[in-house]
């Protein structure tokens, strides 16, 4: 029984793999061929849009846990997920379908309408992603919501992996640190005791 609640408790970092799920589900509407380095933006959307979703699941269950200081980083962090998925959108679709690879746009990209703008909104929305990744860690930390151990993780995550492979990961790891419960030694209940805090010892004659 005490194992059963112990794997419950680590429900929350099923969080981690929502982003994954969504991105993987999405990407099979999307074609695949010819490959090329618009199929590679098309996934960094996906991967983002994914994440964004894992963010909202994630705030929601845990709002009652959340002051409202850490709602800042929250939507900092989900304006820069919603850039990223809007800006690699815009480099695919100004370079859709077609085989180029990432030397060959390099050098005739900027002919394609949208494709400048798209790189630079996705690298907006990735140093958003990312210093919001990072406050969020910091202010859990300070105020002692997690562990140090998990704010430093929360940081980490925040810049490794980096963002245009899968961002937000710091910040969907601390919103499981926070939903988790926290573990409870059996018998560490206190056993409450007679009224006045003391027992008299009793005995037969």
């Amino acid at each position: 029984m005490d194992r059963v609640r112990g794997w419950r408790g680590w429900w929350p970092f099923g969080l981690l793999a929502v982003g994954l799920v969504v991105a993987g589900l999405a990407g099979l509407l999307v074609p695949h061929e010819p490959s090329g380095h618009w199929s590679g933006h098309v996934g960094s959307g996906l991967i983002a849009a994914g994440q964004l979703v894992a963010l909202l699941v994630g705030g929601v269950l845990a709002r009652r846990r959340l002051s409202p200081l850490l709602l800042l980083p929250l939507a900092a962090i989900a304006a820069g997920l919603i850039l990223e998925v809007v800006g690699n959108l815009r480099v695919a679709t100004s370079i859709w379908r077609t085989p180029y690879g990432d030397e060959e746009v390099a050098r005739i990209g900027s002919s394609f309408a949208g494709f400048d703008a798209g790189h630079a909104l996705a690298g907006q929305g990735d140093l958003l992603v990312v210093l919001g990744g990072i406050a969020f860690a910091v202010i859990l930390g300070l105020t002692r919501r997690v562990g140090a151990g998990a704010a430093v993780a929360g940081v980490v995550l925040s810049v490794i992996p980096p963002p245009w492979i899968l961002p937000g990961c710091g910040v969907v790891f601390l919103l499981a640190c926070v939903l988790r419960p926290a573990a409870r030694a059996v018998g560490s209940d206190p056993v409450p005791g007679p009224p006045g805090g003391s027992v008299r010892a009793t005995g037969r004659p």
